[in-house]
């Protein structure tokens, strides 16, 4: 399963994501990184997600404390 998250969102509530451990790609179309808190995604899409964001961003994303735990951040 996946997911595209538009460029104009910049935030992401706690819970969002929660309980939606098929994910396994989530698409990022802004190069700055949304506010996600703690429970917006459920503890296994971590691990397990490919997330992809804008190229050039990935540093952003992963200097990020909450985008950080994000095993797989690719740029597209």
């Amino acid at each position: 399963r996946d997911v595209t998250i538009p460029a104009g969102v910049t935030r992401i509530q706690g819970d969002a994501f929660m309980g939606c451990t098929s994910l396994t790609s989530i698409t990022m179309n802004s190069t700055t990184p949304p506010t996600i808190w703690e429970g917006s995604f459920d503890p296994s899409i971590y691990k397990n997600a490919t997330i992809y964001v804008p190229k050039g961003s990935k540093s952003a994303y992963i200097s990020n404390s909450r985008w950080r735990e994000f095993q797989n951040i690719v740029e597209k």
